[in-house]
């Protein structure tokens, strides 16, 4: 199993923290000492101090290369740490696919791969940083040995200015004034470390941006009516592979529309064109005449409701799940969102109603429960035009009747489009498209596809066709 590569840890602020808080302060502290004694060492005898202080240049290079193999195994131990975190959150959150694919020792495998990966690029890094300690400790006792060495040739010689006393005077400061910079060769592993992190947050906010708001957008003044226009929209995830080609099509205000086709016929990519989540290659989507592309994202997806299949709920209660769709809403509002889009029944009959705890991502909760909060947020939320993605896929056939009257309430005077296979949710659409290759094989009603469309004839007899929906056409 190859994991996320994306780091999805906090470790890189952290190191940034920790650089800040501790590193910065016992730095200056450190560095005030060090020019302390190197000033008291030159007022006493500024030829010996400089001698002493010889060893300085060859502590700064020395750390500096150092430093290199420092800054590459800190960067490598950020990247392996952030794969791990990655692939243990990944495998709990697809435990159970893990369980029913017995794929356990794979993913054991895979981990103790990756934990191996991070044992080494944290023993290279503790291997560079082990350098500066023995590192500092020699260059210390070569600046002591010159100090003795060069004091005792200047006493030879008669210097008068030089005696015993000045040299013990000297090795005692120059003891004082390698501990501190022992200190800051130590924090300078810490600012490696942090540098590293620093190089990785840096890079994460140089990713570019590709969906913004124009600069000059065009002003909304009243909700948008709901009239949808693509024209000549071409779309690729990948260059050079069009997922929609050449896509040319007028959807008219309050009407709804089914899209149905094929796997991989660019239903979800379509829909999601409207509301910016992606940006069509070329060619224009329009809302109401006005470019997509021209209008604040804030102001598209206020006027825009999305209910995909897989349905997020946050961990609190269903009230405020259902009131995300509108904060500012009361609790009536709440309760009769939910009554209109059917869920009410259900949230009654749980032990704390309407507070009860969802849990992470819902998970106290069915997959109908679930959707049919996800359309009381929609109700709640009241947007001219409403997207269902694949809605009514994850409720069961009881469940599916209460989500077909709730919808009938909720598609009143908006433009509604319906990603769906299901035959029940395609009797309600006014118009069918049906999509091939990004392309439209079909457009109009149920019947007139039936009769002049075999793509949606194929889809219809494969997928549609049994005793009791033909008793029902």
């Amino acid at each position: 199993m190859k994991y996320w590569q994306k780091p999805k840890e906090t470790g890189d602020v952290n190191n940034l923290a920790e650089l800040i808080t501790s590193g910065v302060t016992n730095l200056l502290s450190d560095f005030l000492t060090v020019v302390g004694v190197a000033v008291i060492m030159f007022i006493m005898n500024a030829k010996l101090a400089a001698i002493v202080l010889l060893v300085v240049p060859v502590i700064f290079f020395g750390i500096m290369y150092i430093g290199r193999f420092m800054r590459k195994a800190y960067g490598s131990i950020r990247e392996m740490s952030g794969k791990m975190n990655a692939g243990v959150e990944e495998n709990l959150a697809g435990i159970r696919v893990v369980k029913a694919m017995s794929q356990e020792s794979e993913n054991k495998n895979s981990f103790e791969k990756l934990n191996m990966d991070a044992f080494k690029a944290q023993i290279k890094a503790a291997g560079a940083t082990a350098l500066i300690f023995p590192f500092m400790s020699f260059t210390s006792a070569i600046s002591t040995a010159l100090t003795v060495l060069f004091g005792g040739l200047m006493i030879i010689n008669g210097e008068s200015a030089v005696t015993v006393g000045v040299i013990i005077a000297f090795i005692s400061y120059t003891n004082r004034f390698f501990v501190p910079l022992r200190n800051i060769s130590q924090v300078y592993g810490v600012y490696q470390n942090a540098a590293a992190s620093a190089e990785r947050i840096y890079n994460y906010f140089q990713i570019p941006i590709k969906i913004n708001s124009p600069k000059q957008a065009v002003k909304l003044n009243s909700p948008l009516k709901g009239e949808i226009s693509f024209e000549q929209v071409d779309f690729a995830y990948e260059e050079g592979k069009n997922i929609l080609d050449g896509f040319d099509l007028k959807l008219p205000e309050g009407q709804i529309t089914a899209i149905v086709g094929p796997t991989g016929a660019g239903k979800s990519t379509l829909i999601r064109l409207i509301p910016r989540l992606y940006d069509s290659s070329s060619g224009a989507i329009k809302i109401d005449g006005i470019d997509v592309r021209d209008m604040k994202i804030q102001d598209i997806r206020k006027n825009v409701m999305l209910v995909s299949q897989e349905v997020y709920l946050f961990d609190d209660t269903i009230r405020e799940n259902i009131r995300y769709g509108r904060l500012e809403a009361s609790d009536a509002d709440v309760e009769q969102s939910a009554i209109i889009a059917c869920a009410d029944d259900f949230i009654r009959k749980l032990p704390q109603g309407y507070d009860t705890q969802v849990g992470e991502d819902g998970g106290h909760l069915s997959g109908g429960q679930r959707q049919l909060i996800a359309f009381a947020r929609a109700v709640l939320a009241d947007r001219p035009i409403l997207i269902l993605d694949e809605a009514t896929s994850s409720v069961d056939a009881s469940t599916e009747v209460m989500i077909q009257k709730a919808l009938d309430n909720l598609t009143k005077e908006r433009t509604v489009l319906i990603v769906a296979h299901r035959f029940t949710t395609l009797r309600r659409a006014q118009k069918v498209l049906v999509l091939e290759n990004g392309k439209i094989a079909g457009y109009g009603t149920h019947a007139e596809l039936l009769c002049h469309c075999d793509l949606y004839q194929e889809l219809y007899n494969r997928q549609w066709s049994s005793s009791d929906i033909q008793e029902s056409v």
